[in-house]
């Protein structure tokens, strides 16, 4: 469910309190991811670019891993955007993310960005994505 449909979910049905406690955990955590995305933005809007980056040697890759089960868009775009921005180029991403969504949008996302899937595999009820990092 993306924000808008969130919203107005809200606004159309009465809530119970657990409902509420999970409205709450989903808004603090939209507010966090957003303020530390805030925080690398220059005055026009723009992630800064970074230094780039001394080649890695082969064996100096390592593989990272990002459980994103549970987190809605666009949460789980942003948390592997932050994620890919602390990685050197060539270095790998797995990524686990839901049904839905999720896998229809954050591995398209990343390839408009620039960054290389390398495989897409379905796991039960979620999805494995494998990502590299191919741009800063």
């Amino acid at each position: 469910m993306d924000l808008y449909d969130r919203a107005v979910k809200l606004k159309m049905s009465p809530l119970k309190d657990e409902e509420w406690e999970k409205e709450l955990d989903y808004a603090q955590s939209l507010l966090a991811d957003v303020s530390e995305a805030y925080k690398g933005m220059d005055s026009s809007l723009k992630f800064p670019i970074k230094e780039a980056p001394q080649e890695i040697k082969e064996e100096e890759k390592q593989v990272q891993f990002m459980d994103l089960r549970g987190v809605e868009c666009p949460l789980n775009y942003v948390r592997v955007r932050l994620k890919l921005e602390e990685m050197g180029i060539g270095e790998v991403l797995t990524v686990l993310l839901d049904d839905g969504e999720p896998i229809r949008n954050v591995p398209v996302s990343l390839q408009r960005d620039g960054q290389e899937v390398l495989g897409i595999e379905r796991v039960g009820e979620y999805f494995k994505v494998i990502v590299k990092k191919a741009v800063d």
